[in-house]
C-alpha cells in the first residue's frame, strides 16, 4: 500500500495530503463555478463556491484519505432542472476533471522549466500534485457513480435508470478502494487507469510515462 511507504517518511506523507486536498478542492470548486456561471446557484447558496477545503471535505472521503491514503471530496449538488441543457450539464460534470489537468500543467511547469532542485522539498510536493491531479481526473473519468464520468453518461438515461445505477455504483466504487487499497484489486484498476493517467499525463507534461 502506498500509504504505508509514505508513513516511513513523514515529509513525503505531508506532501502526498497536501497535493490531494489541493486536488479535490479544486476539482470540488470548478464543478460549483460552472454551474453558477451555467445559471445554477445551488452550490453558491450552498457555500461550495469557495476554495476553502473546510467546505468540500466528505466524511467519507476524509476517513479513506487517512486510512488508505486516497480520498474525495464531498460532491457539489446542482440543480439540473436550472440548467439550460444537457450539454450545460455535461460541461459542469467535467470542470472538475479539466480543473485537474489545469492544475497538472501548471505545477508541472517549474519541473520542466529545471525552476527548482530536483531533491528539495519543493520538488516532492509538486511532483505529488501533478501526479495526484493526474490521478483524481482518471479517476474522476471513470463511468462508476458517483464519480464525473458517470454523470456524463447518465445525463441521456432515464432518472428512474440514473438512481438505480447511482445507488448500485456508490458501493460498488467502495467495493473497489477497499479491494484495491489491499492489494487484491490493485492490478484491474491499474488496468483501468494506468492508459488513462498515461494520456492525460502526456497531454499535461509531454510525457506519457510521468512517474513518481
Amino acid at each position: 500500500m502506498l500509504i504505508l511507504t509514505l508513513l516511513d517518511n513523514p515529509l513525503a506523507f505531508a506532501a502526498y495530503i497536501l497535493a490531494l486536498i489541493i486536488g479535490f478542492t479544486v476539482h470540488e470548486f470548478a464543478h460549483a463555478f460552472a454551474a453558477n456561471q451555467l445559471g445554477d446557484d445551488t452550490a453558491k447558496l450552498m457555500r461550495r463556491l469557495t476554495l476553502n477545503p473546510l467546505a468540500h471535505l466528505d466524511p467519507l472521503g476524509t476517513i479513506f484519505l487517512l486510512a488508505f491514503g486516497f480520498g474525495w471530496g464531498k460532491p457539489v449538488e446542482i440543480n439540473p432542472n436550472r440548467l439550460k441543457s444537457r450539454t450545460d450539464e455535461i460541461i459542469v460534470s467535467l470542470a472538475g476533471i479539466f480543473a485537474n489537468l489545469v492544475l497538472a500543467t501548471l505545477f508541472y511547469l517549474p519541473i520542466r522549466l529545471g525552476l527548482i532542485d530536483t531533491n528539495s522539498l519543493a520538488s516532492v510536493l509538486l511532483h505529488f500534485i501533478v501526479l495526484i491531479n493526474l490521478y483524481l481526473a482518471a479517476f474522476n473519468i471513470l463511468p462508476i457513480p458517483p464519480l464525473d464520468g458517470s454523470h456524463v453518461i447518465s445525463v441521456f438515461l432515464p432518472i428512474i435508470t440514473r438512481n438505480i445505477i447511482a445507488s448500485l455504483g456508490t458501493y460498488l466504487l467502495l467495493f473497489i478502494l477497499i479491494f484495491s487499497s489491499f492489494g487484491g484489486g490493485a492490478s484491474l484498476l491499474s488496468t483501468i487507469m494506468n492508459p488513462i493517467v498515461s494520456f492525460f499525463s502526456l497531454l499535461t507534461t509531454g510525457n506519457s510515462s510521468f512517474a513518481f
